[in-house]
């Protein structure tokens, strides 16, 4: 008797220890699945994260917030005038970071059944809107400055220069007071700016159109990327001319000798961008380094030409004005 009383205590005790180390589910918190009482959407912007890792949860909830934020200045900054789609992509970009500095942690629970964080992150809309309010503010002192430096300027191409730093700060503003009216559809233009985007870009093209470029290829692809220069000097809005020109531009490549790995082409090599002024002095020089790789020697080739395409379409008419208020001298090779 004594022995199945002593059986049936052991029996007991490792009951009670197996329950003990099973894992007790703790109720979740009830913005796991729903709304937060503590932070209301009216005061917060919520973001949920979940992930077997406690540092990934806390990412994917602060990276909801910025994709909430991001995705309504995208809808909000539609009806916004002179943004081009990459310029507006851009700003959304640097506002949702910098938003990301705002963001803070609500809550975290641990699921110790499924062995998940979940991660509560928030955003104070009033936080937001001051950090919106003071860039507004910001934008406006520097487009101030540029303009201010407009009149003190009188190389021509160099006042577009200045008006294309302000147009630039002006589609920023544009940004930054869609977001303040994402952060609160209330809020009102609190101060409304006194420079007209369009009349920026109207004055800017002005200058562009009769600042007479000629342009000139050399070297390797000397043909393709003559007249892909001619082209995005043109689309840019340059005036195209041999005769008495205002500057020169002097396009060309140095390629690699090319590379056959595994069944793939590969060449490599370096795109040079020159501009002279009327008296040939050199003003500014950029480079890009070329990449690229393909099945044929064909398809190497076009891949490379699409990619210098590319290149002078998007960046041509921002380096030539970059190169009159920043003049830098050639590498002389």
């Amino acid at each position: 008797m004594k022995i199945i009383y002593t059986t049936l205590i052991a029996l007991t005790i490792l009951l009670l220890n197996g329950c003990s180390l099973m894992p007790v589910k703790v109720p979740e918190p009830e913005w796991v699945t729903g709304s937060s009482t503590k932070f209301p959407s009216t005061l917060f912007f919520t973001g949920r994260g979940s992930a077997a890792d406690l540092n990934s949860a806390k990412d994917m909830a602060r990276s909801e917030i910025s994709t909430q934020l991001g995705d309504a200045i995208q809808t909000h900054s539609q009806q916004s005038q002179g943004d081009s789609i990459e310029q507006t992509s851009r700003n959304i970009t640097r506002y949702t970071s910098r938003t990301l500095q705002s963001i803070e942690i609500g809550g975290m629970w641990h699921d110790k059944i499924n062995k998940r964080h979940h991660v509560l992150a928030v955003l104070s809309r009033n936080r937001a809107q001051q950090q919106f309010k003071q860039d507004i503010i910001r934008i406006d002192n520097a487009t101030a400055q540029q303009l201010k430096q407009l009149e003190l300027t009188t190389l021509p191409l160099a006042k577009a220069a200045l008006l294309q730093n302000a147009i630039e700060l002006q589609q920023q503003r544009n940004m930054a007071q869609s977001a303040l009216q994402v952060i609160d559809e209330n809020a009102p233009n609190i101060t409304p700016s006194t420079t007209a985007l369009s009349e920026l870009q109207h004055n800017r093209d002005s200058i562009i159109n009769k600042t007479k470029i000629a342009t000139s290829a050399r070297g390797e692809l000397q043909d393709d990327l003559q007249h892909q220069l001619s082209s995005a000097a043109s689309a840019a809005g340059f005036f195209l001319s041999e005769e008495n020109p205002d500057y020169t531009l002097n396009i060309s490549a140095t390629l690699d000798p090319l590379v056959m790995q595994r069944g793939w082409y590969w060449l490599r090599g370096t795109l040079e961008l020159n501009m002279k002024d009327s008296s040939g002095k050199d003003v500014g020089i950029k480079r890009w380094p070329l990449k690229v790789s393909a099945t044929t020697i064909e398809q190497t080739r076009q891949r490379l030409l699409d990619d210098t395409n590319t290149i002078l379409s998007e960046t041509l008419r921002n380096n030539v004005l970059e190169f009159s208020t920043k003049p830098e001298p050639a590498v002389k090779k």
